[in-house]
C-alpha cells in the first residue's frame, strides 16, 4: 500500500501562519508610521493625531 505524502500543511496551521504574517506587517507598518516626521505625514495627507491613533491600534485589528 502506498504511503500518503502531505503536500500542504493542515488548513488551520496555514491560516494561523497567514494571520501571524498579517499581524506582523500591521505592527511594523504602524511602528513606522509612528516614527514619521510631520512633513512626511503631511505628504501622505494625515495629521500627527491621525497617525498616533493608527499607531496605537492593536495589531490584531
Amino acid at each position: 500500500m502506498p504511503t500518503l505524502v502531505r503536500l500542504r500543511p493542515p488548513a488551520h496551521r496555514s491560516n494561523f501562519l497567514a494571520w501571524l504574517a498579517l499581524a506582523h506587517r500591521r505592527w511594523r507598518s504602524r511602528a513606522a508610521l509612528a516614527r514619521l516626521e510631520p512633513d512626511l505625514l503631511a505628504d501622505i495627507g494625515i495629521s500627527r493625531a491621525e497617525a498616533r491613533v493608527e499607531a496605537r491600534r492593536p495589531f490584531w485589528r
